[in-house]
C-alpha cells in the first residue's frame, strides 16, 4: 500500500521523553525525524517523581552512591540542588542533538508518576516516542522500568525507538495476533503509514478467524495479507527482515506483546516497536 502523497497527516504533537540518557537521544532522533516529516510539533518531556522530592527532607531518608556504595543522608535542599544540575545537564544534551541553542527546544518539566502525567499531557491525537532505557537501569540491553510501564499501561500510541534512534526506509510491518479490534487496528496502522509516508504490510496468524474477509479488504487496497505463525524472536526478525520492515506495529493487548515483554525478546528487537490502541 503506497500511501498517496495528499493523505492527511496525523494529528497532534510528538512527545519525546528526554532525560540525556542514551536511550532518550535515540528517541530524541527519532522524535525528530517523526515531527519533520509529519510536520508535528515536538515536545521534549523531562520527568521527575515528585516523591523522591517529598522524602528527602525525612529524618530516615538517603540515597546510596551508584560509585562508593556509601549510605548518604538526603535533604531537601540538597535534592534539589541535584535535580536542577539534572536538569541543566538534560537541557545542555539537547541543545546539543538539536544543533545548538538557536535551534533548540525547552524541556516541559513535569513531576509526578509517568503514566499520569502523560494521561493528563496527551491529547487524542499526541504519540509518545521513549528510549528503552534511561540511566536508571543497570543492565545493558534490558528494557527499563519506564518503557515497560509505558507499553503495558499507556492509553496512547508509543513508539519505543530503536537502540540507535534509526529511522531507516521501508514499510510498517502491523502483526495480528489476536481478533480483537482488527478492524480498529488496521485504520490506525493505515493512518500512522499514511502519516510516515510509508507502506504497510499485514502479518496475521493463519489461525485467526476471518482471514477470508481481512484479505479481501486488504485487497481492495492494494495491499498483501502474509500469514506467519511467530514462535519465537528470531522467526520475528527474520519476517521483519524478509519483509523489509522498518517499523513493527502491535496493538497494546497483543499475546505478543505480553510475551516480547516477559521473556525481553526487546533486547533483539532491532527495529522501532509502535504500540497501537486504546
Amino acid at each position: 500500500m503506497a500511501p498517496e502523497p495528499e493523505a492527511a497527516l496525523a494529528g497532534g504533537r510528538i512527545v519525546v521523553l528526554f532525560d540525556g540518557s542514551p536511550g532518550s537521544q535515540a528517541a530524541l532522533l527519532q522524535g525528530l525525524a517523526m515531527a519533520q516529516a509529519q510536520q508535528r510539533e515536538l515536545v521534549a518531556l523531562y520527568l521527575e517523581e515528585a516523591a523522591q522530592i517529598a522524602a528527602a527532607g525525612l529524618a530516615v531518608a538517603g540515597e546510596v552512591g551508584a560509585v562508593s556504595g556509601q549510605l548518604r543522608p538526603l535533604n531537601a535542599e540538597a535534592q534539589a540542588q541535584a535535580l536542577r544540575i539534572r536538569r541543566r545537564r538534560a537541557q545542555a544534551c539537547l541543545d546539543h542533538l538539536m544543533g545548538g541553542p538557536g535551534h533548540s527546544l525547552a524541556l516541559d518539566v513535569r513531576q509526578g508518576e509517568a503514566v499520569g502525567v502523560l494521561e493528563a499531557l496527551l491529547g487524542p491525537e499526541d504519540c509518545v516516542v521513549a528510549g528503552r532505557a534511561g540511566f536508571a537501569t543497570r543492565h545493558p540491553g534490558r528494557l527499563g522500568r519506564l518503557a515497560r510501564r509505558l507499553l503495558s499501561q499507556l492509553l496512547r500510541p508509543t513508539l519505543l525507538a530503536s537502540t540507535a534512534g534509526q529511522n531507516l526506509p521501508g514499510p510498517m510491518v502491523l502483526v495480528l495476533d489476536s481478533e480483537a479490534g482488527v478492524e480498529r487496528l488496521l485504520q490506525q496502522a493505515l493512518r500512522q503509514a499514511r502519516a510516515s509516508r510509508r507502506d504497510l504490510i499485514v502479518l496475521a496468524d493463519p489461525d485467526l478467524d476471518g482471514l477470508d474477509a481481512l484479505n479481501t479488504a486488504l485487497a481492495e487496497q492494494g495491499m498483501q495479507l502474509h500469514l506467519a505463525r511467530i514462535r519465537g524472536p528470531l522467526s520475528l526478525l527474520k519476517w521483519l527482515q524478509d519483509l523489509g520492515g522498518a517499523q513493527l506495529l502491535l496493538d497494546r493487548g497483543s499475546p505478543l506483546l505480553a510475551r516480547m515483554l516477559n521473556e525481553q525478546w526487546l533486547i533483539n528487537l532491532d527495529r522501532p516497536l509502535l504500540i497501537l490502541g486504546a
